[in-house]
Order: C-alpha cells, then sequence, then structure tokens
C-alpha cells in the first residue's frame, strides 16, 4: 500500500472512530493510544478503506457502462423510414 493511501486509510478511520485527525501529526502517541481504544470498540471489518471506496466505486461503473450498452444494443433500429 502506498503512504497516499496509508494516509487516507488513516484519515477515513479517524473521521469513523471520531478522533481528531490534527493529533495524528501534534501528538502522535496521545492519537495512538485514542485510536487503540476506539478499534477496541468497533468490528474492524466496519471499516471503510480507500480500497473498498474503488472497488465500489469501480462496480457502480461496470454495472453503468453495462446499462449503457445494453441501452445501445436494445434501441429500435434508425432506418425505420427506409422501407
Amino acid at each position: 500500500m502506498g503512504s497516499i493511501e496509508k494516509v487516507l486509510d488513516e484519515y477515513l478511520l479517524s473521521l469513523q472512530v471520531d478522533i481528531d485527525f490534527d493529533k495524528y501529526f501534534t501528538d502522535k502517541k496521545s492519537y495512538n493510544k485514542l485510536r487503540k481504544e476506539k478499534l477496541l470498540k468497533i468490528d474492524e471489518s466496519s471499516i471503510i478503506t480507500v480500497e473498498e471506496i474503488e472497488r465500489k466505486y469501480f462496480e457502480t461503473l461496470q454495472k453503468f457502462n453495462d446499462y449503457l450498452n445494453n441501452s445501445n444494443n436494445n434501441s429500435p433500429d434508425t432506418d425505420v423510414g427506409n422501407n
């Protein structure tokens, strides 16, 4: 995982467990202690990550593309007036 993704994941985590993300930079020891305490209270599998957001985005994009492709394939012929 790249460093940008790690930072974004940490930011997302801080939002989900209600930790002031600024503490990560100003008082890392306190931040990590609070982070551990908060993580004990939740199911870690419920935490949303950048990877999950990307996966959901691509699934949605694929469904949309499939819909567009199906709509174009099912449209009536444009040669109706050439009988």
